[in-house]
This record gives structure tokens, C-alpha cells and sequence, in this order.
């Protein structure tokens, strides 16, 4: 008498487990700032200057500077604030690419499955994760997972364009023609301001994130793994079920 079989597969497995180191990360990320800021010293220096009076005269005077961390003012105050606003910044940003990456690995694995197990050969997007968007969505026909293109997009934003957004206001005000790549970018951060409370643009342009995205972005992902995880199992076990004897 056989036994009733299930289907498994370590590459799920491997990408829904992963979901608890994206959660260490961010956990850590969030330390390091917090340790960063509380022993954060701000060191007065001086150099001489020279400057002339009303009368046209020269005269040399001492001026005083500051600097906290990487950060220098004439300010002692908006140079630590500065280095607050920065470590921040370049810590969660750090952080995230670190765990969009790991999602990515485990994506590409996801990937190479769901065309095997579906036969689907059309063109992908180039992009892993755009590429396991589309064969969830048309080879197993699940349209329940989460769109993650705000996450795709702020991904490219922080790993190649120093945060910042430039083109903001121009794209979505432009009366002509959007490219592809543009009304992508602008539905992404969109989709990102809408979605994540902890998400901002200043008025440098530079996106910010506080101490709320992390987990907020992690529970997408964690939400779109666990939805193509079920779908191929799914799947899977209907192969099983239709082709024991």
C-alpha cells in the first residue's frame, strides 16, 4: 500500500525561511543607529581666517568649526544633526539592499522552478523579481501576491542614484510622453508614499526612510514569498495527486 505523497522543495522552503534574517537584519540596523547616535561627540576646532573692515583694512580673527562623525559645520547643533540624519539614512538604506538581495537569491531559485514546473517559455523581464511577478501571475495564474514594484524601485534608487530622486516633479508633471522606464519609477515611489508611512522625499530630493520601513517592507516580502511558495506547492501536489497510480 503506498503512501499518500506531498510535494516539496528546498528552494521554498529556503525563501519563506529567509524571511527571519531580513527581520535580524533590520533588528540590527536599527541598534547600530541607536548606538551610533547615543555615543555621537561633537569636537570643536579652530583655524585662523582674514577679513577686512569697513575701512578696507585687514584683520585676522579666529574662527571656530565642528565636526560629529563624518559631519562638519559651523554649527555644533545642525553638525550633529546632520550625522544623526545621515548614519541613519545610510544604515536603513544598507540594510534594505542587503535584505532585497537575499530576497532576490531565493526569487531567482523560485524562478528556475516555476518554469520548469510550468513549461512556460515567453520572454521575462530582465529584473529577478519582476520576473517571478509575471510567471506567478501568468503561469500559475495567482494574482493574490503583492505588487512589489515600489519595493523594486526604491531598491535601484538607493543602490544607484544616492537616494535621490531628481526627476520627480518633471516626470509627473510632463504633458508629453513618459517613457517606460519613467512612469515605472513614478508608479513605484507613488506606490511607496502611499503604502509605507515611513517613506519621504525631502527637499533635497534624497528619499528618507524612518524606523518603521523596514518591517513594513519586510512583511511585503515576507507576504509575496509565502503566497508563490503556497501556489507551487499547490500546483505541485495537484501533479502528484493526478499522476500517482
Amino acid at each position: 500500500m503506498s503512501g499518500t505523497r506531498f510535494y516539496f522543495n528546498l528552494a521554498l522552503f529556503g525563501a519563506t525561511s529567509s524571511i527571519a534574517d531580513m527581520r535580524m537584519l533590520a533588528e540590527q540596523a536599527e541598534h547600530a543607529i541607536s548606538n551610533a547616535i547615543a555615543n555621537a561627540q561633537v569636537v570643536e576646532s579652530e583655524y585662523e581666517d582674514e577679513d577686512t573692515d569697513e575701512q578696507g583694512n585687514a584683520y585676522h580673527y579666529t574662527q571656530k568649526v565642528y565636526s560629529c562623525g563624518s559631519c562638519t559645520g559651523y554649527d555644533a547643533t545642525e553638525a550633529k544633526m546632520e550625522y544623526e540624519h545621515l548614519i541613519a539614512q545610510l544604515t536603513r538604506r544598507s540594510a534594505y539592499l542587503t535584505i532585497f538581495g537575499i530576497f532576490e537569491y531565493h526569487m531567482s531559485k523560485c524562478r528556475d522552478i516555476m518554469i520548469r514546473d510550468t513549461g512556460y517559455d515567453k520572454k521575462l523581464p530582465r529584473g529577478v523579481v519582476e520576473g517571478a511577478e509575471e510567471l506567478l501571475k501568468h503561469a500559475l495564474g495567482c494574482n493574490s501576491a503583492p505588487d512589489l514594484t515600489h519595493l523594486s524601485v526604491l531598491r535601484n534608487i538607493f543602490a544607484h542614484n544616492d537616494g535621490k530622486y531628481h526627476e520627480y516633479e518633471e516626470v509627473k508633471n510632463r504633458i508629453g510622453k513618459k517613457t517606460d522606464s519613467e512612469k515605472r519609477q513614478l508608479r513605484g515611489f507613488e506606490q511607496a508614499i502611499k503604502e509605507f508611512s515611513g517613506v519621504s522625499r525631502n527637499q533635497l530630493k534624497s528619499i528618507t526612510i524612518d524606523e518603521s520601513f523596514l518591517p513594513e517592507a519586510i512583511y511585503a516580502l515576507e507576504t509575496f514569498a509565502k503566497t508563490l511558495s503556497d501556489a507551487i506547492t499547490h500546483q505541485g501536489n495537484h501533479k502528484l495527486q493526478t499522476t500517482s497510480p
